[in-house]
């Protein structure tokens, strides 16, 4: 990595590697690994003190082995900004994005004797602005459009592409020193489906200074993307198929919370929310074995979430965060789903750590805990739950070279992970082990 600032202009440029040796999640299978090489640009240029022109760039370029095959990846991307702030003191700016995307993927399924060949790209625009018309009031509006293209090769093929794009504003009141009002709409209209409004509201209660409350309620919708609707592709014994009269999905939105900082050296946060998910689409069994995309379900999930993070001084530093979800199926074409939890979410997951830096090295302990969920829609299965504790180190050896490392699972633990074709799992990477060297010029 390296860069600078050379007048108006700046440079950034970054080149990694990443190589795996392989670990093998299913004894009778082949073993996974990867190498792969990525590139990275990031270009300024500041004319003057109100505008600024980006540019950011990148390549990727992989291949190895995964558990049906050789695989190969390739991606790019480029995106061009301009900033422009019509009154800095006002904190008034126009943001104007166009980005693309592409990748290239291609799969070997040595068992069925398959070979996937993917071709994707997005590109879009998008422009954002920023008002501070008064004292009181603060507004942001804007829109974007994109397109999605798949060229795909597989055990059918299709070539499609479509256009999607969408307004929004939103402004944020101050009703009182105390009270601030937010509202906000969306409305997105998609080529295979009508347009659809997105409203969102919320309060902010300043308590005290560093202490707040707040409530909102808001509204989404996502709409089907290209592979939901059109793929056809073979996992294992299942044939996999999309399904091109699909309909987007709502989730509605409520939460409420409150949150506090404590001077410069502590904060913590607490929120109970619920979301209910409506023409949720899944894959559901056909025989002999397919498996159709179809909106399956109504469901929702609620609980409560907290987090804080404190400076305990000489160094230390520690935090914690721990989340209780419940969620249930309530509506489903298949009955045995009904009121049936939904499958692998985990009702309570927890971490803590525990930090220690200097001017010249920093170093953390943490831990994760995940609690046993169910891997099927049924509720048949069930997986069991994992604590993984992690290591962090990182060592300057001169102001311009850094060493890190990484250990991952630093006990080894044995535990599963969610996989399609494994009625219990599969056995997940043991502990990993990454160095890494970092200079600055």
């Amino acid at each position: 990595d390296g860069g600078g600032q050379f007048g108006p202009f700046d440079a950034y440029a970054g080149v990694g590697h990443v190589q795996t040796a392989g670990y093998r999640p299913v004894p009778s299978e082949l073993a996974v690994d990867w190498d792969a090489e990525d590139y990275f640009g990031n270009f300024g240029w500041a004319p003057g003190p109100n505008d600024e022109f980006r540019l950011l760039t990148g390549f990727y370029d992989g291949d190895g082995t995964d558990r049906e095959g050789p695989r190969t990846v390739q991606r790019s991307y480029e995106t061009g900004i301009w900033n422009h702030a019509w009154d800095q003191d006002r904190d008034e700016q126009l943001t104007v994005r166009g980005y693309n995307t592409f990748e290239h993927s291609t799969y070997d399924v040595v068992m069925d004797d398959l070979f996937r060949d993917y071709h994707l790209r997005t590109s879009g625009a998008d422009v954002q602005e920023t008002l501070h018309p008064c004292e009181d009031l603060h507004l942001l509006f804007g829109g974007d459009v994109h397109q999605d293209a798949a060229d795909i090769t597989d055990f059918a093929s299709f070539d499609h592409s479509e256009w999607m794009g969408g307004l929004f504003a939103e402004g944020d009141i101050d009703l009182t020193d105390k009270l601030v009002l937010s509202l906000g709409a969306r409305f997105d209209k998609h080529e295979s489906f009508d347009g659809r409004v997105s409203p969102r509201a919320a309060l902010l209660y300043r308590l005290e200074p560093g202490m707040e409350v707040y409530a909102s309620v808001s509204q989404a919708y996502r709409t089907p993307g290209i592979s939901d609707r059109f793929i056809d592709t073979k996992f294992g014994p299942y044939e996999i198929i999309g399904n091109p009269e699909l309909k987007p999905t709502i989730l509605t939105c409520y939460e409420t919370g409150i949150r506090q900082r404590i001077g410069n050296t502590a904060f913590w946060s607490a929120a109970v929310f619920h979301n209910d998910i409506r023409d949720a689409f899944d894959f559901t069994f056909s025989p002999p074995a397919s498996l159709m995309n179809v909106n399956a379900s109504r469901s929702y999930t609620q609980g409560i979430e907290t987090e804080g993070q404190v400076e305990l001084g000489a160094g230390f530093d520690a935090f914690a965060n721990a989340s209780y979800t419940q969620a249930k199926v309530t509506e489903d074409i298949d009955p045995n789903v009904v009121d049936k939890r939904l499958a692998n979410l985990a009702p309570l997951k927890a971490a803590a750590g525990l930090g220690w830096h200097n001017d010249r090295q920093s170093h953390g302990f943490s831990g994760r805990y995940e609690g046993g969920r169910f891997e099927d829609a049924q509720n048949n299965t069930k997986l069991g739950a994992y604590t993984l504790f992690n290591w962090f180190s990182r060592y300057a050896i001169t102001k311009n070279f850094s060493l890190t490392l990484n250990i991952d699972n630093l006990f080894d633990h044995s535990y599963h992970v969610y996989d399609l074709t494994e009625p219990n799992g599969i056995q997940a990477v043991g502990r990993r082990f990454m160095v890494g060297g970092e200079a600055r010029f």
